[in-house]
């Protein structure tokens, strides 16, 4: 099954050569009619700012899940784990931590002072 929904939300910029954004609270109406009502008022209260209307399309898809458990993977990388490879700088995990030997070899051949990351914390 899948369902779309649309909203309509504002975006403002100083000048042309600024990139637009959300400024302040991040509003959005589901009627278009009513959006459009509160980019005039916007308008009418910052006329030094320029103002744009957009359309944000959710879509949300409902499928049916695996049921096999989900596989293990490195809390760095993210790549499963793979038992096989056993190289130093392989897939498989390093003595049962939450990271792959990959990672850890990474990690401790940093030659950086200040390294901190989510191995060595």
């Amino acid at each position: 099954m899948t369902d779309q929904t649309t909203s309509y939300f504002i975006q403002s910029r100083p000048d042309p050569d600024q990139p637009w954004a959300q400024l302040g609270v991040r509003w959005s109406w589901q009627s278009k009619t009513k959006a459009l009502e509160k980019l005039a008022a916007r308008r009418e209260m910052q006329p030094s700012l320029e103002h744009r209307l957009m359309e944000r399309l959710t879509t949300v898809v409902e499928r049916s899940a695996s049921e096999e458990p989900p596989t293990a993977a490195c809390g760095k990388c993210a790549m499963p784990f793979d038992p096989a490879d056993t190289r130093h700088d392989g897939r498989a995990q390093q003595d049962g931590t939450a990271y792959c030997r990959g990672c850890v070899d990474r990690c401790h051949e940093s030659t950086d002072a200040f390294h901190v990351c989510a191995i060595c914390r």
